[in-house]
């Protein structure tokens, strides 16, 4: 499954607020994606996506051949995700990560973020593991160690999709796949009034 919020500015009681649009897609085994539901709410707190995960555990969705969550990993949708689904393994969404190290660097470490772009198109685990390592070890000591370290944090299981089908890997990779998604939700919203 791949999760993903958005904001949205929505007119509610003759008022223009903010909520967020919490947005669940699912990937079948043939790599068919398929939105599941979505649910506006205040913020991405952890009682929001709980209740959002909870309701399709209660709608039948047990997840029981479930192998992978993929997402920009906010701390809401983290805890929620081990407390309603705790065997199935959380991605953090590749685009998001390389925004994140690309927030750390100055212009003349560029480099550092396209040695990090390899790392995620390796073929195997294997491979996975050992560019990340020569990253690491390389930027820690030659550039900005922010990056390296906050990987570090996130390194348990950095990269589950490379279990899944060879072919989903791209897919698998980024919570993007819900941005089109967001455009057409966005365009739609700002002509309705809701009472």
């Amino acid at each position: 499954m791949i999760f993903d919020g958005v904001s949205v500015r929505i007119r509610l009681v003759g008022r223009v607020q903010r909520r967020v649009a919490l947005c669940p897609y699912g990937m079948s085994e043939e790599g068919q994606r398929e939105l599941i539901d979505f649910i506006l709410v205040r913020s991405e707190s952890e009682a929001h996506w709980r209740s959002l995960l909870e309701e399709l555990w209660r709608r039948g969705l047990r997840a029981t051949k479930l192998k992978l969550i993929s997402s920009e990993a906010t701390p809401g949708l983290t805890a929620a995700s081990e407390l309603v689904w705790p065997r199935v393994a959380l991605q953090r969404c590749w685009a998001h990560k390389l925004r994140n190290v690309a927030s750390k660097l100055k212009r003349s470490q560029r480099q550092c973020l396209q040695e990090a772009k390899l790392i995620y198109q390796a073929s195997t685990r294997r491979e996975v593991i050992g560019r990340f390592r020569a990253w690491s070890t390389r930027w820690e000591t030659a550039g900005p160690s922010e990056p390296c370290v906050a990987w570090r944090r996130i390194w348990k299981n950095p990269w589950p999709s490379n279990d899944s089908p060879q072919a989903h890997w791209k897919r698998l990779r980024t919570a993007n796949v819900t941005e089109r998604l967001f455009v057409e939700v966005r365009r739609r919203i700002r002509t309705m009034c809701f009472v």
